[in-house]
């Protein structure tokens, strides 16, 4: 509690008022299904409200807009004029330009706002400060979801009342409790992307109490494994599997160290997999292990008939970069992927549509299908210019935030390697605007760009 104490105390007393407010916007990431704001089902930001207020604020008291958020804007613009021609010309319908004047705004919003934070905390503290910042906000963060996580845990155990975690439970989302914890989100893996953010972030950047360090984490880790969730465990394994593989220098003495914790933590997981794996995610683990040993057509398109959730989080991805060649590689316009959704399964695996629940779903009126991974997502938006100013951003910006890590040797930026991989592979990434995904998107080539001036400044032949 000292430590937490000390945390919250270093932000009071380090930032300015309107600082703060981009925290409590961090502060709010793992509440943003709370039920009280009336947005939509799927996602309620309460975090991006936040961050829209401190954008007025910022504009109120600054009375100035960058040349940086001027090029932000006239691309949105542009984005918006091209979803205007496919939604007046081919689908004859403008909810989904509706849809993206929102999402894109949010978005710009979003990121200007992140830059502005950085911007004005670069001019009074150096990057390592700005990363413990935002660690201390992150740890701050988890405090209510990890406790909730715990009740929920228990209480499903039978060691606590069910009433006592559904009271928790519905005061931060409109999805009942089920059969495995889901912290103040409305599902089981959001709460464990935003487990594992956390979870990363931490372990990258906090190195001030190793006690804290070490108790806090192997808290998390043991919530995160509670949690159940299927896409969670993929997308952490995937994770380290792509950092170990591009950011890491090869040490075969490290290699099989490593190798041996893996092997004994997967070994003891498996062990005791009966007794926090529910029978939903040991079916979700199943069928991955199916595919992997028999991959072919006919086992893919057999789940993605039998397995709605599979359908969802890989199907439509893979319908996304499909729809390429349908929109002549030019996109479908922002938001407006679902328009030809049905047409696309019907052409490409028409198997899919003996899915019950999915061919609940296509009656409803507006089912607003969206592709759950932003490569794909922007790829069938628009078009392979979209996806390529995507890939080109992702890859080199990774390509010289590993080169600085690897040359000094620092966790700072091995942090932000690991924390920027993890970003593309969270289930988080199938939304525009998505505060904690921008965040590092932002944090990162920012960091890099003010650090490797510094350096060249200091030392010329670098």
């Amino acid at each position: 509690m000292r430590e937490l104490f000390y945390q919250i105390y270093f932000l009071r007393t380090q930032l300015t008022q309107l600082e703060k407010l981009f925290v409590w916007a961090v502060l709010f990431v793992s509440v943003d299904g709370f039920p009280l704001l009336p947005l939509n089902n799927e996602n309620r930001p309460l975090s991006t409200v936040i961050l829209l207020i401190y954008w007025v604020l910022q504009k109120i008291t600054s009375r100035s807009i960058s040349v940086f958020e001027v090029r932000l804007w006239l691309g949105l613009l542009v984005l918006i004029l091209f979803t205007f021609s496919k939604a007046y010309f081919e689908y004859h319908d403008f909810r989904g330009l509706f849809k993206f004047c929102i999402t894109g705004t949010l978005s710009v919003v979003t990121i200007t706002t992140c830059r502005h934070f950085f911007k004005g905390l670069l001019e009074r503290f150096s990057t390592t400060e700005i990363i413990r910042i935002l660690t201390y906000s992150l740890i701050l963060s988890s405090i209510l979801p990890i406790g909730i996580g715990y009740i929920q845990f228990f209480a499903l155990q039978g060691f606590l009342p069910m009433s006592v975690a559904n009271f928790f439970t519905n005061l931060f989302s409109y999805r009942p409790l089920l059969d495995r914890p889901q912290l103040t989100t409305t599902e089981a893996s959001h709460a464990a992307t935003y487990v594992l953010i956390v979870l990363f972030w931490v372990y990258s950047f906090y190195q001030e109490n190793i006690i804290f360090r070490r108790i806090y984490l192997v808290t998390l880790f043991i919530l995160f494994l509670f949690i159940n969730s299927s896409i969670g465990y993929i997308a952490f394994i995937l994770t380290l599997l792509i950092y170990g593989l591009a950011c890491t220098k090869v040490n075969f003495r490290r290699l099989f160290s490593n190798l041996g914790i893996v092997l004994f933590l997967g070994g003891a997981i498996y062990f005791l997999k009966d007794y926090f794996l529910v029978d939903y995610t040991l079916q979700r683990l199943n069928l991955i292990g199916n595919l992997l040993e028999n991959f072919n057509m006919d086992t893919l398109i057999f789940w993605l008939q039998e397995d709605y959730s599979f359908l969802d989080r890989f199907g439509t991805p893979l319908l996304g970069f499909l729809s390429l060649s349908n929109s002549k590689f030019s996109g479908t316009g922002g938001e407006s992927f679902y328009y030809i959704f049905p047409q696309l399964m019907a052409e490409h695996f028409p198997g899919m549509l003996n899915n019950n629940l999915l061919s609940s779903r296509m009656q409803i009126d507006d089912p607003h299908f969206t592709v759950k991974f932003l490569p794909a997502k922007l790829a069938s938006e628009f078009g392979i210019w979209g996806f390529g100013i995507f890939m080109w951003f992702y890859i080199t910006t990774l390509k010289k935030i590993n080169h600085f890590q690897k040359q000094f040797d620092n966790p700072t930026y091995r942090g932000l390697c690991l924390c920027f991989i993890y970003t593309i592979i969270s289930t988080y990434m199938c939304s525009y605007f998505n505060f904690i995904v921008l965040l590092v998107f932002v944090a990162v080539p920012y960091i890099y760009i003010y650090d490797s001036e510094a350096v060249f400044t200091e030392n010329p032949t670098v």
